[in-house]
């Protein structure tokens, strides 16, 4: 019985014991790193195509040759995901009209199809 009086003494002058304090680690700010733009300053892939769309109506070839032009230091096989991604959709509003808010004109249908504005 003494033994169970010297226990619960313990674990009463343990729950009594001050808290230790913790050491909080230190925050070191790492500053971002500066965002690559690949020495490109200007007009990018997306407004280009927005530009072409507007001088009249072209089909995606058309587009994907005109933006070869305009940006011979990138992949045309990239730049032709950019377009499909674009205008490439069935469904309405394709991602460049919402992303762009402008109303695209399509006439025909398939590879065929001409964009306008």
């Amino acid at each position: 019985m003494a033994d169970k009086k010297a226990r619960t003494k313990k674990a009463e002058v343990k729950k009594a014991a001050a808290p230790k304090e913790t050491k909080k680690a230190e925050v070191k700010k790492v500053e971002a790193p500066e965002k690559k733009t690949g020495g490109f300053q200007g007009v990018g892939i997306i407004a280009s195509i927005v530009e072409i769309i507007k001088a009249g109506p072209v089909t995606l070839a058309q587009i994907k040759e005109q933006l070869a032009e305009r940006f011979p230091d990138r992949s045309p096989e990239s730049m032709g995901g950019t377009v499909v991604a674009q205008c490439g959709g069935k469904q309405r509003p394709l991602r460049i009209e919402r992303e762009r808010k402008v109303t695209l004109k399509i006439d025909g249908e398939g590879a065929d199809r001409k964009f306008s504005l």
